[in-house]
């Protein structure tokens, strides 16, 4: 099977391989992030990632083309992932104000992200990467860095 090259056609492989290698699990050709932080995992060409699926629990492929299930293991939901690129960025000012979190507004970004279901997703921790919300009061809104390129 033959990969796109960009980053971010593979952005969990990329992830565990480069900024957030020292949360990944694996080896050379098949990681996952530990269980602790997410669910996701990949392997370097689309190969068999059931080791890296625990007794009893699932893993979530992030993957520009589609990979057979690993023997003994099953597709328990199928998604398609729309990923955007903006070509260009015109400047403007912000009519909100992006706040960095952190530890003290986790149980509020698990709320927001359970009602909006984006995906996997676990209680938010530093070791992930940046996390910011749009400020209205409340979290309205925001972005994470589960799976940031390097640089």
């Amino acid at each position: 099977m033959a990969f796109h090259t960009h980053p971010l056609d593979r952005p969990v492989w990329n992830a565990l391989t480069t900024r957030q290698a020292h949360l990944a699990q694996g080896d050379a050709r098949a990681l996952r992030f530990h269980p602790d932080y997410g669910l996701f995992a990949a392997s370097i060409d689309g190969g068999n990632v059931l080791a890296l699926i625990p007794s009893g629990g699932s893993v979530a492929l992030v993957e520009a083309q589609d990979a057979p299930p690993p023997p003994c293991a099953a597709v328990m939901q199928h998604a398609i992932l729309n990923q955007m690129i903006a070509a260009a960025i015109t400047p403007r000012d912000a009519t909100f104000e992006v706040v960095p979190l952190g530890d003290g507004d986790a149980a509020e970004m698990l709320a927001l992200a359970t009602l909006t279901e984006p995906g996997p997703f676990f209680p938010p921790h530093p070791s992930i990467g940046r996390f910011h919300r749009r400020e209205a009061g409340r979290q309205a809104g925001g972005h994470g860095g589960r799976t940031d390129e390097a640089g």
